[in-house]
């Protein structure tokens, strides 16, 4: 039976323009994505994971546009992928970076320990133009105001090119998965989900729409709107994909 590649589901919440899933397609292996409930997940606080609840709700009903279903999962990330690997037999994980250093620390550490079983394990540039190491200022490890990254990246390009996904194949080898609903991940929220969620963006579709809005009718205006909060001067569409 054809072995399977995973898609480890972390920040980037899009199906175009994703480098870690555009190389597992690029495979022609049968594809399982994968999202896991790990520590990390859990030490959110309540605003942030009935985000996150909405997102994957969102994300999951695209994945199905393309005839697959997301595998959720709880546990320590190292353990959920070696138990999908020994179930699917599986022989490549990929995921995209999330730039947290704590994250980055464990993550390596699940690359190694993939590795040294003999599973390829990539990671690929996520949810950002440019990863925070290309673009460093020489006085320190990150920008820390706006003028100065600018004036560094202005004349550079974006991260790979425009990526459309047309068709993801499916993998016959379905892992048990447990249900999102069933996590609560919005309790929370409790009353005051009502309140936000009128003013919440999500999906690609949804960042699309708020992008060529923004071309139309503020990006003109943007280097005097950006400094002002009180103005919607910004694209503020990245919240649509995490």
């Amino acid at each position: 039976m054809e072995k399977p590649i995973i898609y480890w589901i972390r920040r980037d919440f899009r199906i175009d323009n994703n480098p870690a899933l555009k190389f597992a397609i690029d495979t022609d292996q049968p594809i399982i994505p994968v999202f896991i409930r790990d520590e990390f997940v859990d030490s959110l606080g309540s605003a942030p994971k009935w985000r996150l609840e909405l997102g994957l709700e969102c994300l999951a009903q695209k994945y199905k546009t393309y005839g697959l279903d997301i595998i959720f999962k709880t546990g320590s990330a190292d353990k959920v992928l070696t138990e999908l690997i020994n179930e699917t037999n599986a022989d490549k994980v990929v995921w995209g970076r999330t730039y947290l250093p704590p994250l980055n620390d464990r993550d390596a550490k699940i690359k190694s320990l993939l590795k040294q079983k003999g599973i390829m394990a990539k990671s690929f540039p996520g949810h950002l133009l440019f990863e925070p190491w290309s673009v460093s200022p020489k006085s320190s490890d990150f920008f820390k105001v706006y003028t100065p990254f600018w004036k560094t990246t202005r004349y550079k390009d974006p991260l790979g090119s425009i990526i459309k996904v047309t068709q993801i194949r499916s993998s016959n080898q379905q892992p048990k998965s447990e249900n999102l609903e069933n996590w609560g991940l919005g309790e929370g929220m409790s009353t005051g989900a009502s309140i936000v969620h009128q003013h919440v963006r999500l999906g690609e579709k949804a960042a699309k729409e708020r992008l060529d809005w923004f071309i139309a009718n503020k990006v003109m205006h943007y280097s005097s709107s950006r400094d002002i909060p009180s103005l919607d001067g910004t694209s503020d569409f990245q919240k649509t994909y995490r």
